[in-house]
């Protein structure tokens, strides 16, 4: 058998969560994964299913804030399954990555990919850089409308055929081969478990890693406990992929390859711009072209059997007498927000990030006064708060948290404001401290 490839990018050694399988090392994944016959027989675990809410605060079409909370459920894998989807993603990736640079859409498609920046290998681009483009694309013309079109449900509503007759074609086969139609069918007909309904069966807490625990249960639990108390669900519709697996997002990708193509060649034709970031389409154009490109997206991803959330999104750039970019109303885009001038933060994630703070700031007043309790109990001198953890998670002083994030994006985007609106940060956390110092 051929050595094992150290820098195998599919391979994650990262990826610690409990399932019902244990990690394996990446020589017997390896073993796996290039064994087609094996992969083409091999039996699926159910995804464990763990519910993830969201607030998405956006400005309607009078420019007031809305919030809506959105729930979606993200599917953890097994171990040795997320092996075998990450090594064919990374071999579908190559043939998928060739065909949007065929297409000319390579820096249109900006989530699921590795994006070189400044045509560094080492060096991909972020969420920053992908506002930043945007921003400075807006600021290069005289005037434009973005459109912002959301997906509804968008993993949720792939069709499997249609899918599947994407994957073939990405192939350029007449049919799916045996082993990725044995991912095909995981992937669409497949199986989950609610993970807090099984950890509470078996017990399972924050602390059972740390115990020693490598995995959910034994094969013979799962098949006599789980299977017999009907934990296990199916996804019984003809649509929809579990979101959250290592090929969750190429597969994403690929079924809009089509869609992606068409809205590319008609803004090129009416000098707009388009961008894709998952399920959240801009397009930036003319006023004139604006009622064109929203019938186009309604029409292609009906085609898709999809559509969109709410109304779609119209924000429009003019310049004022003193040539200055304006806007009636802000744009909103991966967490910044754009009003012509100057970009921010979104004042959500920012107030979010504050309630954090004071919450984990509280928490650690109240174990350090359990503890010292305990120590005074035994005759102990009291401790005092401990602060290392949270200047680490909420602070300048921290190497990636979100006030680092608002540093970088300040820098990356060079603007200064973003620096200003997160200063005051440091106080708060300051004062957060000494109240709960005593």
């Amino acid at each position: 058998m051929r050595s094992v490839n150290t820098k195998n990018a599919w391979f994650n050694k990262n990826r610690n969560y409990l399932h019902f399988d244990k990690k394996i090392s990446e020589k017997k994944a390896y073993s796996l994964v290039c064994n087609a016959s094996k992969v083409a027989s091999w039996n699926f675990f159910p995804f464990l299913s763990v519910p993830v809410t969201s607030r998405k605060i956006y400005r309607d079409e009078k420019d007031s804030l809305q919030k809506k909370d959105k729930i979606r459920k993200i599917m953890y894998a097994g171990h040795m399954d997320s092996n075998i989807y990450a090594y064919y993603a990374s071999k579908l990736q190559t043939l998928y990555e060739k065909r949007i640079s065929d297409c000319t859409l390579h820096t249109n498609i900006l989530a699921f990919r590795k994006i070189s920046k400044n045509n560094s290998e080492e060096s991909g681009k972020c969420n920053i850089d992908f506002a930043k483009d945007i921003f400075d694309d807006i600021k290069s013309r005289d005037e434009c409308v973005v459109l912002s079109f959301d997906v509804k449900a968008f993993f949720d509503k792939i069709d499997h055929m249609l899918l599947k007759t994407s994957w073939i074609k990405l192939l350029g086969q007449k049919k799916l081969p045996q082993d990725h139609f044995s991912i095909f069918k995981s992937l669409t007909s497949y199986s989950y478990v609610n993970r807090k309904k099984v950890f509470d069966t078996f017990s399972i807490t924050k602390a059972s890693k740390r115990n020693g625990i490598k995995r959910i249960c034994s094969i013979k639990d799962f098949r006599t406990i789980v299977r017999k108390d009907n934990l296990i669900a199916k996804n019984q519709d003809n649509f929809g992929i579990p979101q959250g697996s290592p090929m969750s997002g190429l597969l994403s990708n690929l079924y809009l390859l089509e869609f992606d193509k068409m809205i590319l060649n008609r803004t090129k034709a009416h000098g707009a711009s388009y961008y894709r970031y998952c399920d959240d389409i801009i397009i930036i154009c003319d006023q004139k072209a604006q009622a064109i490109f929203k019938l186009l997206v309604t029409f292609l991803l009906n085609e898709l059997k999809l559509k969109t959330n709410e109304k779609t999104m119209v924000t429009t750039f003019t310049r004022n007498s003193k040539h200055e970019l304006t806007c009636d109303k802000s744009l909103q885009y991966l967490g910044f927000m754009f009003d012509g001038r100057q970009t921010t933060i979104r004042s959500s994630s920012y107030a979010r990030f504050l309630k954090k703070m004071r919450k984990a700031v509280l928490l650690a007043s109240h174990t350090r006064r359990k503890y010292n309790k305990i120590r005074e109990a035994k005759g102990l001198p009291a401790l005092p708060l401990y602060k290392q953890k949270l200047y680490a998670r909420y602070s300048y002083l921290g190497k990636r948290n979100f006030i680092t994030y608002a540093h970088r994006a300040g820098q990356i985007m060079q603007e200064p404001k973003i620096k200003q609106q997160i200063k005051p940060a440091w106080n708060r956390l300051q004062f957060a401290i000494s109240e709960n110092a005593s």
